[in-house]
C-alpha cells in the first residue's frame, strides 16, 4: 500500500500506541455488547470465540481476517483509512496494495458480499474501507439471540421484512471457483503430507489473470478451517533498491500478530536474532543490548540459516503453511531462503506455497540477444527443485469451453448462456479468468445483459470481432511488460495476420530473415503469444518458418495499438513483399494483398488485386466472393484520381459485377440495374461504344426477367440498331436478347426470327460473356417454337442446344439453360422428362451458388403433379423463397400454379388471391397474359361468378393467345369456351 514518503520516525510513536491495540484486536469481545452480532440477514460473528456463520453453515477465517474484520466491527459505519489498516495489521511494515486487496476479497467471500458495489464491505476509492452493518453510523451492532434459522435463513430475507430487500439483481453468486478443482486436491494432498512432517513446496505457475490468487485464496480459506497455521506475503515489484528478504519479513510479521504470536517471538530470540532485530517493535528497551552484541558478523548465510532453525522450531508441533506470491518480482535473498527451505532434509510440518508468471520470468532474457545471459533465478528454481523431487509444480491452464459456459451460467443463468455467447466470451476472454470477469461486466454495462423482470436477461449478441472496452487497458498493460524489441516484432507480425510467415515479418521490420526466425522461435518456445508452425515455401524459392499467434484477440489489440502512420507503412512493406514472392502465382494470395494495398492507403494497387480477386472467385464460383470483392474494388478505385484507365477499369468492374450479381442474386439483385447504369453512365462519358452496348444488353436481361417487356423491347431494338452500326461482332448477341424481350411481350413470330438471325451471325469471342451465346439462342428458339405449337421441332431446338451447352458453355450458364429445357417439358405436359431436366438443374444450382436457380427449380418440380396432387404447403413455402420483390416473372409463375392447385383442391378463395398477385405485377397483352384470363374463368366457373364471365374470360384468353401466335395455349382455350 503506497503511503506518503515521510520518515519511520515520524510515525513510530503513533503506531507504538496503537500496538497493543493491534495485538490484540483479535481478542477483543466488545465487553459492551454481547458476543453474538449480526451483519445483515446472512451472516453472524461470535468475536470471542472467533466463529462466523453464513446462512448458518460454519465459515474458517485465518487469523490476520479476524483481525481485520474485529478492527472494522469496532467502528461500524465509519471510514477506516488504509493507513489506519496497515498500521494496526502490519505496524511498522511495508506492505503491497495487492497484499491488502487480497485480505479484503478473503473477507468478502466469507461474509458472502461479492456483489458491486460490495453491500457490507465497502471499498472508498483512493481512501479506505468501510464496514456498512446494521448498526452503522456509530450505532452498537445488533445483538440476536442466535443463528438464523427456517426458511428467512435460507431465502435471505431479513428477519421481520416480510420480503426480500433485493429489488435488484443478485449477488455475483458465491466465491466458488471454477475450472481449479485439480489443483486444489492437490494442494490439500500436499497440505496434508506436511501435516505428518514431510516438508512440500508448491509452485503455482499462471501469467497474469489465470487466477493464481484465487486458488490460494480458496486453498488458505479451507487451510483456515483446520488447525495448521497460514500466514501470508507477496513480492513487490519497485524500481528502487530492493531490501533483502522484503516479503519474508512480511511473513514473519503475519505469524507475530497471529496465534502463534508467543511462539514466534519466543523462537526469534532464541533461534533468529538477526531476524529478530529486522522488527525492532517486538524487542524491548533491555533486550537492545544482548541483541546488538549478538548481531557481530550478521550477513545473507547466517540469516539463511537462523530461518530454517525458526522454522524447525514452529514446525516441531503445528503446521505452518507459508504462501508467498508473485515470486517473479522477488529479491534474489528470498529465492535463496526459499531454495533452502525446499532442500532440507529434516523432517518438518511446513508447506511452502510459492506464485509467480512464467512469462515475466521468461522476459528476463531479451529474445532478441544473441549472447547468453544469467537466467532469472527463479527459472532455476522453478526447473531444477521439481526435477530433483522437491517440489510440485501446479501450471495453470487457461478455462476451456466447458467452463467459461459453466462461469456464464453462475454469473447470469443457463437461459443467457447460449452457444453464441458462450463462443463469444471464450474468443474475448481466451480462458483467462480476470479477462472474462471484465467481458461479462461489458455484457452488462453496455446493456448486452439486464436484469428485468426478475431475472438477467440477453438483449443483444455483442460483436464478436470487436475487442471488449474493458480487456483494452489489461492488454495493454500487459503489453507494456514486454521488452521494445519484443513488442515492435509482435505489433508488426500483427500487421501480416493471425498467421505470420518470417518472409513477411522480416520485409516489415526490414531486418534479416534469420534472426527474425530465431527471435519467433524462442517467442514460440515461451508459448505466450506464437506457436510454431510448419515451414512455407514461396514460389520465387524462399523458404522460412511460419508462426501463428495463440490468440486472436492478442493480434487484434497489438494491431490497435500501432500508429496509423506506421500501420500504412507496415502494411506497404508487406504487401510489396508479398507480391514479389508470389510474382508467378499472384492470384492465390490476391486477397491477402489486396487487403495489404488497401491498408497501405494505396488503393490503384488494392484496386487492380481486387478485380485479380474477382475473377479467381468467379472462377471457383464463389459468386458472394465475388460481389464483395467487386464492390471493395470500386471504393478504391473511388479513392484515386480521375483518369481515363480509372474510367475503363470502373467500366469493366461494374459490367462484371452486374452480370454476376444477375446470376447469383437473380433479377431482383439490388446491385443489379444500378451496375448496368452506372456502366452506361460512363461508356457514354467516355465514348466506349462496345462497352455500352454490352451494358444496354445486360439491362435488357435484366428489364426481360423482371417482367417488363416494353422496356425491354425498346432497349432491344436501341441496342440492336447500336450494335450492327458501330460493333457488329455484337449484333448476334444483340438480337438474341432482342429475341427474349419479344417472346416475353408476347411477339412470338419476332421472337422466333431474332433467334434464327441470331443463330446465323458468329458471337465476339473477345466479349467475357457469362453464357454462349449460340447455344441459348438455339434453347429459347425451341421453347418459342413449343410454346408457338411446333413442338417436335422445338424440342428439337431445346435438344441441341443443351448438347452445345454442355460442351461449351460454363457450369453456371448450363444450369440456367437446364431450368428452361425442364420448365419447357412441364408446360408441354412432359413430366418424365422435366422432372430430370429439373432435379439436374436444382442439383447443380446448389453446387454453385445459384439460390435463384435453386428455388425455381424446385417449384418447377413441386408443379409436376397434376393441380389436384400438388403440395400446398411446399408451394407456399417455396413461393416465399422464389417470390422476390422486384422479380414479377417469378411472381407471375408462382401464382399460376398456385392458383392451379388451390382451385384444384376447392379452395377458390385463397385461389382467387393467389390469382390477383399474379395479375397484379403482369402487363396486359404480354407472354402468359393468356393463362391469366384462362385462371380467371376456372375462378368464376367455380362459383365465385356467372357462366357468362367464364365465356368471357375464356374468350378473352383464346383470342390473345391466337394474337400472340402461342398454339399451345390457345387450343385448350378453344376446348374450355365450347365447353363453357
Amino acid at each position: 500500500m503506497h503511503r506518503q514518503n515521510t520518515p519511520r520516525i515520524q510515525g513510530f510513536f503513533r503506531r507504538c500506541q496503537r500496538r497493543w491495540a493491534a495485538d490484540n484486536v483479535g481478542m477483543e469481545t466488545l465487553a459492551t455488547r454481547k458476543a453474538l452480532v449480526s451483519l445483515g440477514a446472512r451472516v453472524r460473528v461470535d468475536l470471542a470465540q472467533q466463529r462466523l456463520w453464513r446462512d448458518g453453515v460454519p465459515v474458517g477465517l485465518r487469523p490476520k481476517a479476524w483481525q481485520a474484520l474485529a478492527y472494522l466491527m469496532r467502528r461500524p459505519g465509519e471510514l477506516v483509512t488504509a493507513d489506519e489498516m496497515l498500521d494496526a495489521l502490519w505496524p511498522n511494515q511495508e506492505i503491497s496494495a495487492k497484499t491488502m486487496a487480497n485480505l479484503m476479497s478473503e473477507l468478502r467471500a466469507a461474509l458472502g458480499d461479492d456483489q458491486t458495489p460490495a453491500a457490507l464491505l465497502q471499498t472508498v476509492h483512493r481512501r479506505g474501507y468501510r464496514l456498512q452493518t446494521p448498526g452503522a453510523s456509530g450505532r452498537p451492532l445488533a445483538a440476536v439471540a442466535g443463528l438464523p434459522t427456517g426458511p428467512a435463513a435460507a431465502s435471505g430475507l431479513a428477519p421481520g421484512s416480510g420480503h426480500a430487500h433485493a429489488a435488484g439483481p443478485p449477488p455475483r453468486g458465491s466465491a466458488q471457483l471454477v475450472g481449479r478443482k485439480t489443483e486444489l486436491v492437490r494442494l490439500a494432498h500436499l497440505h496434508q503430507r506436511a501435516s505428518e512432517g514431510q516438508r512440500q513446496l508448491a509452485l503455482v505457475a499462471g501469467d497474469t489473470g489465470l487466477g493464481k490468487t484465487a486458488l490460494l485464496d480458496h486453498f488458505m480459506h479451507g487451510v483456515g478451517s483446520t488447525s495448521a497455521v497460514a500466514c501470508r506475503g507477496a513480492c513487490l515489484a519497485q524500481h528502487s533498491e530492493r531490501e533483502p528478504f522484503a516479503p519474508v519479513l512480511a511473513l514473519l510479521a503475519d505469524l507475530c500478530s497471529g496465534p502463534l504470536a508467543g511462539q514466534t517471538g519466543a523462537a526469534l530470540r532464541r533461534c533468529a536474532p538477526t531476524w529478530l532485530a529486522q522488527m525492532p517493535w517486538l524487542v524491548q528497551p533491555h533486550e537492545l543490548p544482548g541483541l546488538h552484541k549478538s548481531l557481530a558478523g550478521m550477513g545473507i548465510g547466517r540469516m539463511l540459516r537462523e530461518f530454517g532453525e525458526l522454522m524447525q522450531a514452529l514446525c516441531s508441533h503445528t503446521t505452518l503453511v507459508l504462501v508467498l506470491e508473485d515470486l517473479h518480482a522477488a529479491d534474489a535473498a528470498s529465492i535463496d531462503l526459499l531454495r533452502q527451505l525446499a532442500t532440507d532434509r529434516r523432517p518438518a510440518r511446513l508447506m511452502l506455497v510459492a506464485s509467480y508468471q512464467p512469462q515475466l520470468v521468461a522476459m528476463h532474457q531479451d529474445p532478441h540477444q544473441n549472447q547468453d545471459q544469467h537466467p532469472h533465478p527463479v527459472a532455476e528454481l522453478t526447473s531444477l527443485l521439481p526435477a530433483q523431487g522437491l517440489a510440485t509444480l501446479l501450471p495453470l491452464q487457461p478455462l476451456d469451453e466447458t467452463e467459461v459456459a459453466h462461469v456464464l451460467t453462475l454469473r447470469f443463468s443457463s437461459d443467457v448462456a447460449t452457444t453464441a455467447l458462450q463462443t463469444w466470451a471464450m474468443r474475448q476472454s481466451m480462458g483467462i479468468p480476470m479477462y472474462l470477469e471484465a467481458a461479462l461486466a461489458e455484457l452488462v454495462d453496455t446493456g448486452a445483459v439486464a436484469w428485468q423482470q426478475g431475472r438477467w436477461q440477453l438483449q443483444a449478441a455483442p460483436a464478436g470481432h470487436l475487442l471488449a472496452q474493458r480487456l483494452r487497458p489489461m492488454m495493454a498493460m500487459a503489453f507494456s511488460r514486454l521488452q521494445p524489441a519484443t513488442r515492435q516484432l509482435l505489433e508488426a507480425a500483427s500487421v501480416v495476420g493471425m498467421q505470420v510467415p518470417v518472409q513477411l515479418l522480416a520485409a516489415a521490420l526490414q531486418q534479416d530473415p534469420g534472426l527474425v526466425e530465431q527471435t519467433c522461435n524462442v517467442l514460440a518456445q515461451q508459448g505466450h503469444y506464437l506457436r510454431a508452425q510448419p515451414p512455407v515455401h514461396w514460389p520465387d524459392g524462399s523458404s522460412a518458418g511460419l508462426y501463428a499467434f495463440v490468440h486472436d484477440m492478442h493480434c487484434r489489440a497489438l494491431y490497435e495499438g500501432i500508429a496509423p502512420v506506421v500501420r500504412q507503412g507496415l502494411h506497404r512493406r508487406v504487401a510489396e513483399r508479398l507480391e514479389a514472392g508470389w510474382a508467378s502465382q499472384v492470384p492465390q494470395v490476391a486477397g491477402q494483398l489486396a487487403g495489404a494495398y488497401a491498408r497501405a492507403a494505396m488503393p490503384d494497387a488494392a484496386a487492380r488485386v481486387l478485380e485479380m480477386t474477382a475473377h479467381l472467385s468467379a472462377q471457383r464460383f464463389a459468386y458472394a466472393a465475388t460481389i464483395d470483392a467487386l464492390q471493395a474494388c470500386l471504393q478504391q478505385l473511388a479513392q484515386t484520381p480521375d483518369t481515363p484507365e480509372r474510367t475503363a477499369t470502373e467500366i469493366r468492374v461494374n459490367l462484371m459485377l452486374a452480370n454476376v450479381s444477375l446470376n447469383h442474386q437473380g433479377v431482383a439483385g439490388a446491385l443489379v440495374m444500378p451496375a448496368f447504369e452506372r456502366a452506361q453512365h460512363l461508356a457514354r462519358q467516355a465514348g466506349a461504344t462496345r462497352e455500352l452496348i454490352r451494358a444496354q444488353l445486360g439491362a435488357t436481361v435484366a428489364l426481360t426477367a423482371c417482367f417488363q417487356p416494353h422496356l425491354a423491347q425498346q432497349l432491344a431494338q436501341n441496342t440492336l440498331a447500336l450494335a450492327q452500326a458501330w460493333q457488329p461482332t455484337l449484333v448476334s448477341v444483340a438480337h438474341h436478347y432482342a429475341g427474349l424481350a419479344m417472346a416475353i411481350a408476347g411477339n412470338l413470330p419476332a421472337a422466333c426470327q431474332h433467334q434464327r438471325a441470331a443463330l446465323g451471325l458468329q458471337p465476339d469471342p473477345l466479349v467475357p460473356m457469362f453464357f454462349e451465346v449460340h447455344s441459348s439462342a438455339q434453347l429459347h428458339l425451341g421453347r418459342t417454337l413449343c410454346l408457338s405449337g411446333q413442338t417436335d421441332e422445338g424440342l428439337a431446338q431445346i435438344d441441341a442446344g443443351l448438347a452445345r451447352a454442355r460442351e461449351l458453355s460454363t457450369p453456371a450458364d448450363l444450369t440456367h439453360k437446364l431450368y428452361w429445357a425442364g420448365d419447357t417439358h412441364r408446360l408441354l405436359g412432359l413430366t418424365d422428362s422435366a422432372q430430370t431436366l429439373l432435379t439436374e438443374a436444382l442439383e447443380r444450382a446448389d453446387r454453385h451458388d445459384q439460390p435463384g436457380l435453386l428455388a425455381a427449380s424446385r417449384l418447377g418440380l413441386a408443379a409436376l403433379p397434376e393441380p389436384a396432387r400438388r403440395d400446398i404447403g411446399q408451394l407456399q413455402t417455396l413461393a416465399a423463397a422464389y417470390s422476390k420483390p422486384g422479380d414479377h416473372h417469378a411472381t407471375l409463375m408462382v401464382s399460376l400454379v398456385l392458383t392451379e392447385a388451390l382451385l384444384a383442391q376447392g379452395q377458390p378463395a385463397a385461389a382467387q388471391a393467389a390469382w390477383s398477385a399474379g395479375r397484379a405485377v403482369a402487363p396486359a397483352g404480354a407472354l402468359f397474359d393468356s393463362e391469366l384470363h384462362r385462371l380467371q374463368g376456372d375462378l368464376m366457373a367455380s362459383g365465385l361468378g356467372s357462366v357468362q364471365q367464364a365465356r368471357n374470360c375464356y374468350q378473352t384468353g383464346l383470342d390473345l393467345a391466337r394474337q400472340q401466335g402461342a398454339l399451345l395455349y390457345a387450343r385448350p382455350r378453344a376446348a374450355q369456351r365450347h365447353a363453357g
